[in-house]
């Protein structure tokens, strides 16, 4: 799902960020390698303007976070980490 700011009507207006969300359907127990998830978060950047990477959520259909180089985004982070308790 790609979100995209609305146009303004005017030169002056400034153009807001998009924002994604993916959701990849793997098959259980595969583990991406660090590059790979790094790949996937700048082909989504490069493929829409005005999306940084900052704005990419990508997990799987287990609701399980792939985050870029390892930094722990708060929002995605804390609700995987509750999914995780309530399976348990």
């Amino acid at each position: 799902m790609i979100t995209l700011p609305d146009e303004g009507v005017f030169v002056s207006d400034s153009a807001g960020e998009a924002s994604a969300s993916i959701v990849l359907n793997t098959k259980p127990g595969y583990k991406f390698e660090e590059s790979q998830i790094n790949s996937l978060y700048h082909l989504v950047s490069k493929s829409v303007s005005n999306l940084p990477t900052d704005n990419i959520v990508i997990m799987n259909q287990e609701f399980e976070y792939f985050d870029l180089e390892n930094q722990n985004s708060s929002f995605a982070s804390a609700f995987a980490t509750q999914n995780e308790i309530k399976k348990k």
